[in-house]
């Protein structure tokens, strides 16, 4: 048993990255070595018997990104033997490996949340954010693949949809967590479904793709944090995540956190002053109080709401005048849930995606 010794990058990638101060191989090793790389790969027995160290292999893979090169084969393609002279058969069973990779996330991020303090940000002030994309795939061989809507295109496109779950703390964004789903609509000269055994780790991931939806993974994902000791004062969510089963399932993971979420109009009914209504109804009824708030320019009405299926308070905001990323203005609905927040707090968030815009709350609305 033994491992390859590698040599250090030289060449003109590496004087190229001097020059321009961008020294990502030293400063990515600096970080593997702070956050005890090599202690996590063993402790989660991500390990290699013969070969490239599983280490040097994972350095390799996180250089990939920074270099703008999407694949393996294009690393490869390359020849750069005087950084790595792994070839992409060493890479490829190492990604290939049936290795414990959530657990050894979750042993890195814990790392993370220590190093940079996550608790010194105010629990109010610490988001989860729940969101998923569509990633395209071009072989129609790919095991699983299927066609998934990308709403961002507009149509269905071949590939997988990932689920994924961050932290936002205010002031940075922090990726936690991820699960993949597919769709029973597949291409006819696709091969058929591979589903593993759920006892085992690849096979589980295959498994809840198949027979969970987008929704279980995410609450998977929340417990999962959770448990780990991730803390956040609030859960974020775009409107194909808000029924009310999903927001009482959040509750019951933890009753303390806040839930916002954009709304649809469904034939969900909210309890308004003793009556029912379904959201466009409620909005009728409280147009009349839309207020600009000061500070953002948006007109704003709240109203003080029951969740469907339990005696939960909620306030549903809806907002007038903010123009989306196309500069079309829409009217937005979006629920603030258990309770109204202190004056003067920024909460309510018009669009749930990576870039966020946050608008602050006038409590006089």
């Amino acid at each position: 048993m033994h491992t390859t010794n590698y040599k250090n990058f030289k060449g003109e990638i590496e004087n190229y990255m001097t020059k321009g101060k961008n020294i990502f191989e030293s400063r990515i090793d600096r970080t593997f070595r702070m956050l005890n790389v090599k202690t996590h790969l063993n402790h989660t027995k991500i390990r290699k018997k013969d070969g490239y160290h599983a280490a040097h292999l994972l350095f390799m893979l996180t250089l990939l990104p920074m270099l703008k090169i999407k694949t393996v084969h294009s690393f490869c393609q390359r020849r750069w033997y005087h950084w790595c002279i792994a070839r992409k058969d060493a890479f490829y069973r190492f990604k290939q490996t049936d290795a414990r990779w959530r657990s050894f996330m979750y042993k890195v991020l814990i790392m993370i949340s220590e190093k940079l303090n996550f608790e010194k940000f105010p629990l109010e002030e610490r988001y989860l954010v729940i969101d998923d994309s569509a990633m395209p795939k071009r072989g129609k061989n790919i095991e699983n693949v299927s066609f998934i809507y990308d709403h961002n295109l507009g149509r269905s496109v071949l590939g997988f949809c990932v689920v994924t779950l961050g932290l936002f703390t205010g002031q940075n964004f922090y990726p936690i967590d991820f699960s993949y789903w597919f769709s029973k609509n597949r291409h006819p000269q696709s091969t058929e479904e591979r589903i593993g055994d759920p006892r085992s780790i690849s096979g589980q991931m295959s498994y809840d793709a198949k027979y969970l939806g987008k929704p279980a993974l995410a609450l998977q994902m929340i417990q999962r944090a959770f448990d780990c000791g991730i803390r956040a004062g609030y859960v974020l969510f775009d409107s194909w995540y808000a029924w009310p089963s999903f927001i009482r399932a959040i509750w019951k993971i933890n009753s303390a956190v806040h839930v916002v979420c954009r709304l649809k109009d469904t034939m969900v009914q909210y309890e308004y002053k003793g009556k029912k209504y379904r959201l466009s109804e409620l909005y009728q009824k409280v147009k009349s109080s839309l207020r600009k708030d000061s500070r953002t320019g948006v007109l704003l009405a709240r109203a003080a709401v029951k969740l469907p299926g339990s005696h939960e308070s909620a306030v549903i905001v809806f907002s007038k005048g903010y123009k989306d990323v196309n500069g079309k203005v829409k009217v937005y609905q979006l629920w603030e849930s258990k309770s109204v927040p202190p004056r003067g707090k920024k909460l309510v968030p018009m669009r749930v995606e990576l870039s966020y815009h946050h608008l602050p709350v006038d409590q006089n609305v």
